[in-house]
């Protein structure tokens, strides 16, 4: 029987692996150049999507009339990309549409109810009790179109995603993975409380994850990493493993990275990067069904990922930004640690 270490701390797993891997007393070099490692930065970003983009043509288009749940309906496709399809119109009236264990992850990003003013036909001012039961109504479907170990991101503020995580918690396809706290000071002090600086960004699975690939960050950017809580031994030199605290994202500002024609905030490349690379494979299905800047849809076509998206108001944006190659990437100095086992040698957590 396989053992199991999930409920051993970070100290306990990094004793274990060291007692059983003692470093050697003279150790050898370790080169970082490793032709299994995809690093994502922009120096070898067009080598990589360039790879990636061959990789997924093998899959094949998307056909607009293979999503749907019967031959009597119709989905007519907005826009039709060389890696995915874009639909014009209200999620539901989509996803209860799509067929069942249609797409490898799902990532949503919908409205945060603030009241903002997005396009004509977008609400964001419910109440309450109706916001969270729309939301589940969206999140139902997108659990049933996701395929057995595919994976589940919200991104939404802690205080949504408090009740709508405890509203996937109880559905019995799902596993929780991780609540990933995304820091961004996007806003001034509230008199009375804590500044909030993070947004929250779940992650479920449906059943054991089919893909987990291992993502390490860069070390010695913004301020040197040394150690694992005083375990300097233990580190990596391809890199650190990527948190579940992610303080180097940075803020969608400058107008390169975002459409002056949609004025709502936009996500950073390096959330999608981290998602789509450790998630998914070359050519699996992408579903974001809150288009918003197409900012997903653009990360898929780079990385050879198919995606399906949905967008109520900012079509044409989507459909500018993605034919035109006018908005640029952040930074990424990510690395997929491949293949699929650890340093040490142990399945990952996919295995």
């Amino acid at each position: 029987m396989r053992r199991r270490y999930d409920d051993l701390s970070d100290d306990d797993l990094i004793e274990g692996l060291l007692k059983t891997f003692p470093p050697p007393k003279n150790p050898t070099p370790l080169s970082i150049s490793r032709t299994n490692d995809i690093s994502l930065a922009p120096g070898s970003r067009d080598q990589h999507d360039g790879e990636m983009g061959k990789r997924g043509e093998s899959r094949g288009r998307l056909h607009p009339e293979s999503l749907a749940r019967s031959r009597e309906l119709t989905l007519q496709p907005r826009y039709v990309a060389p890696s995915g399809v874009l639909f014009e119109g209200d999620c539901l009236d989509y996803l209860l549409r799509f067929k069942s264990d249609l797409v490898d992850t799902v990532f949503a990003d919908p409205p945060f109810n603030l009241g903002k003013s997005y396009g004509d036909r977008t609400v964001d001012s419910r109440t309450d009790a109706d916001y969270v039961e729309w939301c589940q109504r969206w999140l139902r479907e997108c659990v049933r179109v996701l395929t057995p170990g595919g994976a589940l991101f919200v991104y939404n503020l802690p205080k949504w995603n408090l009740l709508l995580g405890a509203y996937l918690m109880g559905l019995a396809d799902l596993q929780f993975r991780h609540s990933i706290a995304i820091e961004m000071k996007s806003c001034l002090p509230i008199p009375g409380r804590l500044y909030p600086a993070h947004y929250s960004l779940l992650y479920f699975t449906k059943g054991k994850p089919k893909t987990f690939r291992k993502i390490r960050t860069c070390r010695h950017c913004g301020g040197e990493i040394r150690d694992y809580g005083g375990h300097r031994k233990a580190m990596n030199p391809l890199g650190v493993n990527l948190k579940d605290v992610w303080t180097d994202i940075p803020p969608v500002r400058h107008w390169k990275f975002k459409s002056r024609e949609r004025r709502a905030n936009a996500l950073s490349t390096k959330v999608l990067d981290r998602v789509v690379e450790m998630t998914t494979g070359p050519g699996d299905i992408v579903l974001d069904p809150f288009g918003g800047s197409g900012t997903t849809y653009a990360v898929c076509e780079s990385r050879g990922r198919r995606w399906i998206g949905i967008e109520l108001d900012f079509c044409d944006e989507i459909v500018d930004r993605l034919s035109g190659g006018k908005l640029k990437h952040h930074r990424n100095d990510d690395k997929v640690d491949e293949p699929h086992v650890d340093l040490f040698g142990w399945p990952s957590a996919a295995d």
